[in-house]
């Protein structure tokens, strides 16, 4: 899966792509739909990592440089967002080196 990670994305943002029907990522970003997976590569917000956040809060993803993964494995009615932002400070943190944000 590794050599396929990104490949034919696709725009899910009615705001950016007219064809888009829907933008199941989170409020401000725009995010594209690859093979069974997102890639968080809006230019404002993302930070190219690929991931599959689950509506209650599971979400697996694999970084930009595709060497460093990780999963939130958490239950909420609060659904995926939380995982998410979760998700990318953890990213963020391991990719500084630092636990401080």
């Amino acid at each position: 899966m590794r050599s396929v990670l990104g490949t034919h994305a696709v725009c899910t943002n009615p705001d950016t792509c007219p064809a888009a029907v829907n933008a199941p990522s989170p409020p401000g970003d725009s995010w594209h739909y690859s093979i069974g997976h997102w890639v968080e590569d809006d230019p404002l917000t993302g930070d190219g990592a690929f991931s599959s956040a689950g509506a209650f809060g599971f979400y697996p993803w694999i970084d930009s440089t595709k060497t460093v993964y990780g999963v939130i494995a958490r239950e909420t009615l609060s659904g995926a967002l939380t995982s998410v932002k979760c998700g990318r400070l953890i990213r963020r943190a391991w990719q500084k080196g630092s636990a401080q944000l």
